[in-house]
């Protein structure tokens, strides 16, 4: 690799031109360390917070589960309750029908 290629890389990288990046590292391998100790560093960061985001996921879609178990069941006690009240309804008709029907004898009883 050329002089001004590697020149402008330690540029770019930490922003210092290359005879200032070697005073202050000593050698160029203790230069490759530090940009290596710094990769490992984010890549450290960046699966520390791969980690926590795939924690939140795991755990919103827990919360996600809990909530669809709580709406079926929710569901559920609906319907059977609807179910009650229909048959109530029913029965509340047929008592209403009984009832008018003996009203209605008791009246033809009474008009003879």
């Amino acid at each position: 690799m050329c002089r001004s290629c590697s020149a402008r890389r330690v540029t770019l990288t930490t922003g210092l031109p290359r005879p200032l990046v070697i005073l202050r590292n000593g050698s160029d391998y203790v230069y490759k360390l530090i940009i290596i100790q710094k990769t490992w560093k984010r890549l450290q960061i960046s699966e520390q917070s791969r980690t926590r985001w795939e924690s939140e996921a795991n755990r919103a879609s827990e919360e996600v589960n809990i909530l669809k178990s709580q709406v079926q069941h929710l569901r559920n006690e609906f319907t059977t309750h609807r179910e009650d009240l229909i048959k109530k309804l029913a029965e509340t008709k047929f008592d209403a029908e009984a009832v008018q029907e003996l009203h209605t004898q008791m009246y033809v009883s009474f008009q003879k």
